[in-house]
């Protein structure tokens, strides 16, 4: 028994996940922005900075599986 149809839950799938994916990357692009003035010699700014760049190779493959599980590319 299927509540919602296959093209439905695709649809879902891609909106829910490439959603998440977008506002992540767009936090962490605007926390490493506001973070650039920061003291690079200090490790919790080297940490926090490594942080925010794995946060958005993480949005990007996020956003690049949602496109391509809908078929975009």
């Amino acid at each position: 028994m299927n509540l919602v149809g296959d093209e439905t839950f695709r649809w879902f799938s891609t909106f829910f996940v490439g959603g998440v994916s977008v506002v992540w990357f767009f936090y962490d692009a605007f926390n490493l922005w506001r973070a650039r003035t920061a003291d690079r010699k200090d490790p919790l700014v080297r940490d926090r900075h490594f942080g925010y760049v794995m946060g958005l190779v993480i949005a990007t493959i996020g956003v690049i599986g949602s496109l391509r599980f809908q078929g975009v590319i």
